[in-house]
């Protein structure tokens, strides 16, 4: 009858063990913000951003999600980033596209857009940090 419990202790172990490797790496961890800053500036990681920008204008979701994959393969195809594009290019793709574009998808503005629980806002992180203190 203990045979059926083996891939339970078997996870188990991979689990415990996973959480060991995390463990060393997290310890001997050194962030270099400039560097993660640079990293997440090279990709398109608030292109979700830009499709939630033109929704809160009125365009159905399913329409801006389009919208900003046509300018994620723009940036790709030309070897240029997202807040590289001029106003007047990302106003091609959509003229809802307005001035308050680049506040909508600078880096610091979605960290800060996730407040709810478990998300990247400030108020978010701390909350949890508090929480995990009083543990």
């Amino acid at each position: 009858m203990q045979e059926d419990k083996e891939p339970v202790f078997d996870s188990a172990r991979t689990v415990k063990d996973c959480l060991s490797g995390a463990d060393l790496l997290l310890r001997g961890m050194a962030a270099n913000e400039e560097r993660m800053r640079t990293a997440c500036d090279d990709g398109f990681l608030t292109a979700t951003d830009l499709a939630d920008y033109l929704a809160r204008k009125g365009l159905p979701f399913r329409k801006s999600h389009e919208i900003a994959g046509k300018v994620v393969r723009h940036c790709e195809e030309r070897g240029i980033r997202l807040k590289d594009l001029s106003l007047s290019e990302l106003r091609k793709f959509s003229r809802l596209i307005g001035e308050d574009v680049r506040d909508a998808i600078s880096l610091t503005r979605s960290v800060q857009a996730r407040g709810t629980r478990g998300g990247t806002g400030t108020e978010a992180v701390r909350a949890r940090l508090s929480e995990l203190r009083k543990k």
